[in-house]
């Protein structure tokens, strides 16, 4: 039992390290001028599932500080089973699409590693 909850505390301990851990950046930007951590660069191992929009359904989902959305990422409701959620705007150009996307895969790459989405200001 009391190893039970030594590992327990160490869990905690490594994630909440985990999270003030700084990021490593790459040398590559989104096209919102956003430096991509390096985690990014490689976004085989994140599942997400994808919902396509309108644009004008897309911008019924404004972000909460006013800003126009291309994609948002919503947490998984169960992490074991997905990394959660994408919802695109479906009339985007082809490589902005592309971008948007990977974009908000980072952000639940860096849910998965780090415990915390956040990424870029």
């Amino acid at each position: 039992m009391v190893l039970r909850h030594a590992l327990a505390a160490l869990v905690l301990l490594l994630g909440a390290c985990a999270a003030t851990t700084p990021i490593a950046y790459s040398d590559a930007f989104d096209t919102a001028g956003n430096r991509l951590p390096i985690a990014c660069l490689d976004l085989g191992d994140v599942r997400v599932s994808v919902v396509l929009l309108s644009h004008q359904a897309m911008q019924a989902r404004l972000h909460k500080d006013g800003w126009s959305l291309l994609g948002q990422w919503r947490t998984p409701r169960d992490p074991k089973a997905s990394d959660g959620t994408i919802y695109l705007d479906r009339d985007l150009e082809p490589a902005i699409f592309y971008d948007a996307m990977r974009h908000e895969m980072c952000h639940a790459k860096m849910f998965k590693t780090r415990g915390d989405p956040n990424w870029h200001p």
